[in-house]
């Protein structure tokens, strides 16, 4: 007969640990906080460092973090949305992560535990006539098991309590809190005087801002330009932890600079950032002014930085290199990556820009067609 109990003969201190990989696409040490990772905030845990050229983006979302202990530990590690088939996790999860406990005694005993899930407080005026399973799950690896996986199915507003208990002893038990930060839905971008509003998404990293114009008339009395901001456009309504975040606006060479061809020959643009150009709170004219400022230059791609071989604009008239501009119709004018940094979440957005050129004049003079009408 199989026997259908787990015991420990080892006498003494027995220490069950269960060793997961932890691979991170970003991670912060801030404070009391082993390692952050996605939706996820784990304390107990050792941290691996993020694998090469993968992005620091964390969702933000379900916050798992150290509860009571009373004879039995927790240990926590995300589940990746790639293992969530083998681990028998839902794809319809938001987040998932494992737990294992860890139990201690003298002599032979059971080591079956009991997981549950529970509001902290079901009476809030938000849980109150809400199933916690609806939101949080945990589930034993297998009956009575020491590992089990928790999973996040959508936002919650109350704090769900975790709790693995001894079955051998009901007196043993440990709990960790798992709250929902709040989530960045969207950021709002609104660039230069034209202005331009870029809706940003989380999902979305890379973007291409169009329809941006330049004004190659360097005599042009424009107004002053508005200065460049970057807003919070949504964030979840939803959350047991608040969150707010910090921006940062760069704008940089484009990685495929303007191009074409002119007069039979290839062309691109060259227009210099240095290490990168903070414009936050800085009011950009896209005029003549602004590009003259940045040498705009457009060169034979043969012989590219070569001034003989192309075009400066401080030495071309605006009107002249119209046509020149209109002829680089591919590639970007410029790039700008925008970061949204917060407690639990952090994000990064590339945006190329592209652009249309024109050339306006001011009036100079007036006339009727008739000096003197007579009734």
């Amino acid at each position: 007969m199989a026997n259908t109990k787990r015991k420990s003969a080892n006498g003494g201190w027995k220490i069950l640990s269960l060793f997961l990989a932890l691979v991170l696409v970003a991670g912060a040490v801030t404070g009391l906080v082993f390692w952050k990772k996605g939706n996820i905030e784990f304390h107990p845990v050792g941290q691996e460092e993020p694998a090469e050229g993968e992005q620091a983006t964390d969702q933000g979302g379900a916050v798992i973090t150290d509860g009571e202990s009373n004879g039995l530990k927790l240990l926590s590690a995300k589940i990746l949305s790639a293992d969530y088939e083998a681990n028998g996790i839902s794809a319809l999860a938001e987040t998932a992560y494992a737990l294992e406990a860890t139990l201690s005694g003298d002599g032979a005993f059971d080591e079956y535990v009991t997981w549950t899930a529970a509001w902290e407080d079901g009476a809030s005026s938000w849980a109150s006539g809400k199933t916690v399973s609806d939101y949080v799950t945990v589930t034993p690896t297998e009956e009575g098991a020491l590992t089990a996986n928790v999973e996040c199915l959508e936002a919650f507003g109350e704090t769900v309590i975790i709790t693995v208990t001894s079955r051998d002893n009901p007196e043993v038990s440990a709990t960790c809190r798992v709250d929902y930060a709040k989530k960045l839905t969207g950021v709002s971008l609104t660039l230069g005087r034209n202005p331009y509003t870029n809706f940003l998404k989380p999902e979305t990293t890379t973007k291409e801002l169009s329809g941006l114009v330049i004004d190659l008339n360097a005599n042009v009395n424009a107004p002053s330009g508005y200065p460049t901001t970057v807003t919070v456009g949504g964030s979840s309504s939803v959350y047991t932890l608040d969150d707010d975040w910090t921006f940062t606006a760069t704008m940089h060479e484009a990685t495929a600079p303007l191009n074409g061809t002119i007069n039979g020959k290839a062309h691109r643009s060259v227009m210099g950032f240095g290490e990168g150009e903070d414009i936050i709170g800085t009011a950009i004219d896209f005029d003549y002014d602004w590009l003259n400022a940045h040498s705009f230059h457009i060169s034979e791609t043969s012989v590219a930085g070569s001034g003989s071989a192309g075009y400066y604009l401080y030495n071309t008239a605006g009107q002249t290199m119209l046509s020149y501009c209109n002829a680089l119709t591919d590639g970007y004018l410029c790039a700008i990556t925008v970061t949204a940094t917060g407690e639990y979440s952090s994000f990064e957005w590339t945006i190329n820009v592209k652009c249309t050129w024109k050339y306006t004049t001011s009036v100079t003079g007036a006339s009727l067609s008739e000096d003197q009408i007579v009734f």
